[in-house]
């Protein structure tokens, strides 16, 4: 009995398998979407033709479309929907008026190694997707958004995969995505954008998202602008943005090991709370933006609960670290140098500041005006001004083997 089971089994799979076809455009048929509506599950489709259509991928699955092949778009160049297993390689879209690929309602879709380029909206468009991943392609020149997964109605785009990209020319932010649950942003190149390089805005946010080690550079808007809660911001480089390096919304982030330098604002702005700053380097902050001077911190703190840890933060405008009128953060053992205004300014009450280093400030070393603060085995050298200045009343703050040289206390 066992061995005719397996006898099944295997004379299944091989009609299954036989049941498959390759197909090619031009050749078997003359239009690619002719191509699709002919395909079962299983079929792969060779394009190598140059084609002025727009088509439509409407409950399918299994479905292979590879080649070298160009989609002209007089709207929409490709529309997936309600589709599942699509697999999409090798291909270029072009010219679309409107967003060149939309996704609507599908589950492991895939592109890889595709080129989008000159488009009047967006490059790739995802709505209510699962397990969407856009690989290795080229994105260029677009109006809109380079990919934009965007929070519609409440339904979102879990478990998606962009990773290998290089996208740059896009009048709005390279990657918008607040509507997503465990996306994944890996090793991407974005730059010469109009807004943003990546983006999960506050607007309905990102859960558990993963962004890591990507070069975003010479960007209008901000380097990377996060929202929802639990995103991991690892070892990106953020370079040449108008306005903010990272800028960090929500809650329970950890933004850790990132390189950001010669931005225009803020190297890193917390307005959430309860996140995770670690092991970041920080340098040329707040020195340039849209054609003038503005202030720009190593990292500004507002909201309360933040971990900020091991950064080392180099040549900013105003100060290394500003906790700004904000509660019951930790500053540890930081080192900072070259201020244009003070190193570390603690606003607010019960915040802790501990272990961290202040040299060649131009301004005071630790500026300190609030209540409850505790400053624990500080140290500062070279200020401009004093090393410590208190300008609250005399016990309103605690200090502990500090080493400040000069001090109003």
């Amino acid at each position: 009995m066992r061995q005719l089971s397996a006898v099944v089994l295997v004379l299944v799979a091989v009609s299954g398998s036989a049941l498959a076809e390759t197909w090619s455009v031009p050749g078997d048929f003359a239009s690619l979407q002719a191509a699709v509506a002919a395909a079962g599950p299983g079929d792969t489709i060779r394009y190598s033709a140059v084609g002025v259509e727009q088509v439509t991928i409407a409950g399918k699955s299994g479905l292979t479309i590879s080649g070298k092949g160009l989609l002209d778009g007089a709207n929409t160049c490709l529309i997936i929907s309600d589709s599942s297993s699509i697999l999409v390689s090798g291909l270029i879209f072009d010219d679309a008026e409107e967003d060149a690929v939309r996704v609507i309602r599908s589950t492991d879709v895939q592109f890889t190694k595709c080129t989008f380029q000159n488009g009047e909206a967006d490059a790739i468009h995802v709505e209510d997707s699962l397990r969407v991943s856009i690989l290795k392609c080229q994105i260029h020149d677009f109006a809109g958004f380079g990919i934009h997964m965007p929070h519609v109605s409440g339904d979102t785009c879990d478990d998606c995969r962009i990773e290998g990209n290089t996208i740059h020319a896009c009048g709005e932010d390279g990657i918008q995505a607040p509507g997503t649950v465990g996306l994944v942003v890996l090793k991407n190149r974005i730059h010469s954008c109009g807004e943003d390089g990546i983006a999960f805005r506050a607007d309905g946010g990102a859960v558990n998202a993963r962004v890591e080690m990507n070069t975003l550079d010479d960007l209008r808007g901000a380097g990377m602008v996060v929202g929802g809660t639990g995103a991991r911001i690892l070892k990106n480089k953020v370079s040449r943005c108008d306005y903010v390096g990272i800028e960090v919304h929500g809650s329970d982030h950890r933004i850790e090991g990132n390189s950001i330098r010669t931005v225009g604002d803020d190297g890193i702005s917390l307005i959430g709370d309860a996140c995770e700053v670690v092991g970041n380097k920080i340098s040329d902050i707040g020195w340039f933006y849209n054609g003038g001077f503005v202030t720009g911190a190593g990292v500004e703190v507002e909201g309360a609960g933040h971990w900020i840890e091991a950064n080392k933060i180099k040549g900013v405008r105003t100060a290394g670290v500003n906790i700004w009128d904000s509660t019951l953060n930790s500053v540890e053992s930081n080192s900072i140098s070259g201020s244009a205004l003070h190193g570390i300014i603690v606003e607010g009450g019960a915040n802790g500041v501990n272990g961290n280093k202040v040299t060649k400030a131009a301004g005071a070393g630790f500026l300190v005006d609030g209540i409850g603060n505790s400053l624990t085995g500080n140290s500062a050298k070279g200020s401009g001004d004093l090393d410590l200045r208190d300008i609250g009343s005399p016990g309103d703050n605690t200090y502990t083997d500090n080493s400040f040289g000069t001090s109003n206390l």
